[in-house]
């Protein structure tokens, strides 16, 4: 530990650990950079994370009540347990919230389906940002849905008439940007470092999307990103009840980077809705890690040889990485009606809430999709474990079934 530099260096058998600490007296925020490497794979992974010191009367009387808020959501999920619904979940909501496109109503029918038959908690792990005068704040709640688990999540409060409630972070899209390492199996093999740049916006709202990257290190310079199909999402406001919501998807991928790009980079996304004028959102790179995991089982990437199971269960296994805390593991599987390339493709997917606990887990269960995707016959699938960090590490493997 160098107390004069603010560097801490640790080291576990083949893994060393080093982080910068640096605090920022203006904006009363502390930073923390780390890289953690292990020696006999040669894996790094880096991360960046900041925090606002929330020291003033009026943000901390701000944070109180965002904890309230939570306290009170998660009440109503336990309490509720398998009866949970939309309706209930939108009391602690802005009027008027648009979160990565979805609106008030399609924002809590997708919470409904995440979380009814959870038991969770809530922890407030990291002000992003917190500003009492104009009512709005931007924080990370732990939101683990198993003990043992983790579930980050970046959630944005208004002040409502004294009561801090959830507003969504007002885009008309989702918008994605993940510094990944993706080992491929299967009908498709070989591995990427990569960035994973994805939009989707409700369908026919969005015309056209480009992403500039201010550190130069990909040559994204108000580079277009291009219609990749669409995906249909169905959700369950209530245990008896369905919604679905068609989002138009829109993506960008540089892979094999010769260049790592840094933890906390910053990258702007140009979004031009069908009518008016275009919206940009700035958006930094998550954690980086150049280690990869592997889908044990299954290993069969014949389409045919899973014909008769698709919408039924299927029992995966994996491994786990080494240079980064797992926060959680969720599984992935999605179904295409033709090439994933084309725009007029479309899949349907189904996926695990990160819920298994341990959060070192390395099995779990997923129902496949359906024979079907939205009338159309499906023709071959991807089955993916992803590995998240509680940092934003990113890792996944990707099973190909052709």
């Amino acid at each position: 530990m160098n107390t004069n530099t603010g560097v801490v260096a640790i080291t576990a058998g083949n893994v060393t650990q080093t982080s910068a600490i640096t605090f920022n007296t203006t904006a009363v925020s502390m930073t923390v950079a780390t890289s953690t490497t292990n020696s006999s794979t040669g894996a790094t992974s880096t991360s960046s994370t900041t925090s606002v010191i929330p020291a003033q009367t009026a943000q901390q009387t701000a944070v109180s009540s965002i904890n309230s808020t939570m306290a009170e959501l998660v009440n109503a999920v336990n309490s509720n347990d398998n009866s949970l619904t939309a309706s209930e979940l939108e009391s602690y909501m802005a009027s008027g919230l648009v979160n990565d496109g979805l609106n008030e109503d399609q924002f809590a029918d997708m919470w409904a389906t995440y979380l009814r038959g959870a038991s969770i908690s809530a922890q407030l792990t990291t002000v992003k940002s917190i500003d009492p005068v104009n009512g709005v704040a931007d924080v990370i709640f732990d939101v683990p849905l198993a003990a043992g688990a983790h579930n980050p999540m970046e959630l944005w409060f208004q002040n409502v008439n004294g009561t801090w409630l959830i507003a969504g972070d007002s885009r008309i899209a989702q918008v994605n940007l993940s510094a990944e390492a993706r080992q491929n199996q299967g009908a498709q093999t070989g591995s990427d470092i990569f960035m994973d740049v994805a939009v989707q916006a409700p369908t026919g709202t969005v015309k056209g999307v480009s992403i500039t990257d201010a550190s130069g290190i990909t040559g994204w310079s108000d580079t277009a990103l291009s219609s990749s199909g669409t995906e249909v999402e169905t959700f369950s406001p209530t245990s008896t009840t369905t919604s679905t919501v068609t989002l138009d998807e829109f993506s960008l991928g540089i892979q094999n980077l010769t260049t790592l790009v840094p933890a906390g980079s910053l990258f702007t996304y140009t979004v031009t809705p069908a009518s008016g004028s275009a919206d940009s959102y700035e958006v930094y790179s998550n954690a980086f890690t150049q280690e990869l995991i592997s889908i044990v089982s299954p290993i069969d990437s014949a389409f045919a040889d899973y014909a008769n199971l698709l919408g039924t269960s299927q029992t995966v296994t994996w491994t786990l990485p080494t240079t980064f805390p797992v926060a959680n593991v969720q599984l992935f599987a999605q179904a295409y009606t033709g090439d994933e390339g084309l725009s007029t493709t479309e899949h349907c997917s189904t996926f695990t809430a990160p819920v298994f606990s341990p959060a070192t887990a390395t099995t779990g269960t997923i129902t496949l999709p359906g024979a079907t995707c939205d009338g159309k016959a499906v023709t071959h699938l991807d089955l993916k474990v992803e590995v998240t960090g509680l940092n934003g590490e990113d890792t996944l493997a990707v099973l190909y079934i052709q």
